[in-house]
């Protein structure tokens, strides 16, 4: 603030909240606080130049974009800017740093819809300004040597502007000039800051879908050259920053051959220890990127021990603890992706111990997702990360897919989804903290995030209820589900996947016109528009066509296109599209070695819900044949499907065991195959108690239809 020499006895009348209570002459000493060291005196200090006021200014005024008064610190702000610049002599510092907090400030206001927005006529011809500041603040720093800092960072807010505008070739190529233009000269945070840029904007999507192969093997090839770079130094966290960001950008790129690998260099780089599958070669690797078939390999046991545990938790500082989390997180739902249970739960784990061992805001909402990388000889390079509230909740729902076994008392799937809706809800009204040069887009983006983790949460306990014949459960939470998407304007985006569980329900309770009806509009909705989703769009297929099995009017041609397009699909649609090829395939010999190769898929990736299905379709081809084998089997799918009915408390078994219900259709089915079997043997008692076991289960199904 301005620093000038007071004079206590001025004729300028003070405030009546201010006016002194004793007089003039009466000694100060009695109202001096007890300080160590007495104050300064008033003479020593000294009036502050006008412009060096003006320009500090914004970092004094400035509010984060979720403060009431944001919009009024972003308008004195630029005008204080703009006063500093209509003085006369001002130094070419000065001139260039006012024109550069111009610019920022400009775009944080167009950012935030203020420039469109006819209630603040401060911002109106907002992008003239900004690119006009951009282009001196260019020239000033072009001709002072002095200034080349200035330089790097404008050119990084004009690609900004120009990214805004969907001019994106033309702020690409001016970051590519930017970091062809580098020197080992310049301070590492700034080459660091413009590389980061050029790889954020590269791998940024143009549109609402996935960034294209194009972009994302330019922003590898980036990533490459920011990793060679901090190597040179022997950088050890920005090594760290570009492993990780490696493994996000090809995630988000949908590139699944090649995560393996970059998530193994970035947990070497963590110091993260865990099984991994042996090596492929290329071709085996191109041919078959995410194939399940494998071992897993393992130095000691599946899990990470009580030792090691601890070494999750050993991270020193934030940095550490962030980038371990998104390796964990990331890691974990890969391998669950691909149907390798035993490479996901030991990550899963451990992420679950880093989490809870670190009980301070960091994984809460007094932190806005911004971390210091220190930097040895250098200023430290400030980034944003993932916020903690997201990140938390991203954790959560990571848990539900990693945990698919939806059988058991309190099965992990449904546990974390119910707690992760808990902590949305407790965090529903918390004010988000964001840093101070966030705009109001990144809040609502923000915010539009967490509204879509909600849904997704939503619909993994849709899912699982589902899976466990939960049907009024499964129908309030769909009920919900489309409420909050219609509150938060996600209808559009999750149309194909709310009508696709809208199908597994009208399925599971038997209404075959209606599931038919929401697959096909499952699939349409998937296949364009803001719903598209592949994944969707396959599995609602498969449904379909599963339906059609059910009811003799499948297309077998069609049927098999369908299971063909499952194979690089992740691990539990490729288990589903051996299923479907052992239903429409006439060759018994095909059909045993489809359900060999799907059973072996959902046993490596812990899927009860499909293993249970396969067993029911292996032991239908011993009926006739091996008919011990097929009631071993038959045994196995109804304890499996049971199961997927326990309730948290035990109970008293009845007689008619139909107390835990579970899986209705593959129950009713397991129980009409026991009565052919005991009829066939003559087994006439418990073919009787089946009997009543099946009356019971069809009479619960009528009640859920008639709910």
């Amino acid at each position: 603030m301005l620093a000038t020499e007071t004079n206590f006895s001025d004729g300028n009348p003070r405030p009546p909240k201010r006016q002194r209570l004793c007089g003039s002459s009466q000694s100060r000493e009695e109202f001096a606080l007890p300080t160590s060291q007495s104050p300064p005196s008033l003479k020593t200090l000294y009036s502050l130049p006008l412009q060096n006021l003006l320009v500090s200014l914004p970092g004094l005024l400035i509010h984060p974009p979720t403060h009431r008064h944001h919009a009024r610190s972003l308008c004195m702000s630029i005008h204080a800017l703009k006063a500093c610049l209509s003085l006369s002599d001002l130094s070419p510092v000065i001139e260039c740093r006012a024109w550069t907090g111009l610019a920022e400030l400009g775009m944080i206001a167009i950012e935030g819809g203020f420039s469109d927005d006819g209630e603040h006529a401060w911002a109106t011809n907002m992008e003239t300004m900004v690119e006009e500041a951009a282009s001196k603040a260019l020239f000033i720093a072009s001709k002072h040597p002095t200034l080349r800092l200035y330089r790097i960072h404008i050119t990084c807010v004009a690609a900004k502007l120009a990214h805004w505008q969907q001019n994106i070739k033309f702020a690409r190529n001016m970051l590519r000039q930017l970091v062809q233009m580098l020197t080992p000269n310049d301070p590492p945070h700034i080459v660091y800051s413009a590389h980061l840029t050029l790889v954020s904007q590269l791998s940024a999507p143009t549109q609402h879908s996935i960034p294209t192969t194009k972009d994302t093997l330019a922003a590898i090839r980036q990533l490459d050259v920011l990793a060679e770079v901090a190597m040179n130094n022997d950088h050890l966290h920005i090594r760290t920053l570009t492993a990780v960001a490696r493994l996000r950008v090809l995630v988000s790129g949908a590139m699944w051959d090649r995560v393996e690998a970059a998530l193994s260099d970035a947990e070497d780089i963590l110091g993260l220890d865990f099984p991994r599958r042996h090596t492929q070669s290329n071709d085996e690797a191109s041919l078959n990127p995410i194939s399940n078939s494998q071992e897993p390999h393992r130095s000691s046991s599946s899990g990470p021990s009580r030792e090691q545990a601890k070494d999750f938790a050993a991270f020193t500082d934030k940095f550490s603890k962030i980038m371990a989390a998104h390796t964990l997180i990331i890691g974990g739902v890969f391998y669950s992706y691909i149907g390798n249970a035993a490479y996901a739960n030991p990550r899963l784990t451990a992420l679950h111990v880093l989490m809870d061992a670190d009980n301070s805001s960091l994984w809460r909402d007094s932190s806005d997702g911004t971390v210091e990388i220190n930097i040895p000889h250098s200023r430290s390079l400030l980034i944003q990360t993932t916020h903690p509230r997201v990140l938390h909740l991203v954790a959560f729902l990571a848990s539900c897919v990693m945990k698919k076994d939806p059988v058991g008392r309190k099965p992990k799937r449904k546990v974390f989804g119910v707690e992760g809706l808990k902590m949305w809800e407790q965090h529903m009204d918390a004010p988000l903290l964001t840093a101070p040069w966030a705009s109001v887009s990144d809040v609502e983006r923000l915010e539009l995030t967490l509204a879509r983790l909600k849904a997704d949460i939503l619909c993994e306990l849709v899912s699982v209820h589902v899976m466990r014949s939960e049907f009024v459960d499964a129908k309030r939470h769909i009920d919900v589900l489309v409420a909050h998407l219609r509150e938060s304007g996600l209808w559009d985006e999750f149309a194909a996947r709310v009508m696709m569980y809208e199908a597994h329900l009208a399925h599971a309770q038997g209404n075959v016109a209606r599931a038919e009806t929401c697959y096909m509009i499952s699939e349409d909705l998937a296949s364009n528009g803001l719903a598209r989703d592949d994944v969707v769009r396959v599995c609602a297929a498969v449904g379909l066509v599963s339906l059609q099995i059910g009811a003799g009017t499948v297309d077998v041609d069609a049927g098999m296109e369908v299971a063909k397009s499952c194979r690089l699909m992740g691990g539990t649609l490729q288990s589903a599209g051996k299923i479907l090829e052992s239903c429409l395939t006439d060759e018994i010999l095909q059909t045993k070695n489809a359900l060999k190769d799907a059973l072996a898929g959902v046993t490596d990736s812990g899927d009860n819900h499909l293993r249970a299905l396969v067993l029911a379709c292996l032991s239908s081809h011993f009926l006739h044949t091996a008919s011990e084998y097929a009631l071993k089997m038959l045994a196995a799918c109804d304890s499996l499907a049971k199961g997927m009915g326990a309730g948290v408390d035990k109970a008293a078994k009845h007689t008619s065991g139909a107390d835990t219900i579970g899986n209705i259709p593959l129950r009713i089915w397991t129980a009409e195959r026991f009565i052919q079997l005991y009829r066939r043997q003559g087994d006439t008692e418990n073919a009787v108690k089946r009997e009543q076991m099946l009356e019971a289960i069809e009479a619960t199904l009528r009640s859920a239809r008639d709910t």
